[in-house]
């Protein structure tokens, strides 16, 4: 839910940018996010990477 939202605002606050959040990369922001604020890793499920 989290990374549509991203979409939705990033779409309302820009015009034209070519920029898109890609679905392959939601587990890498997921962890990400984890490693800048280890606080909310309780919120979020991670499995293991099959490729590095």
């Amino acid at each position: 839910m989290l990374f549509e939202l991203l979409r939705w605002h990033y779409g309302e606050a820009t015009q034209g940018d070519a920029f898109r959040l890609n679905n392959n990369f939601r587990s890498r922001y997921v962890r990400l996010l984890i490693e800048r604020h280890p606080e909310w890793a309780r919120l979020f499920e991670t499995r293991a990477l099959r490729a590095a």
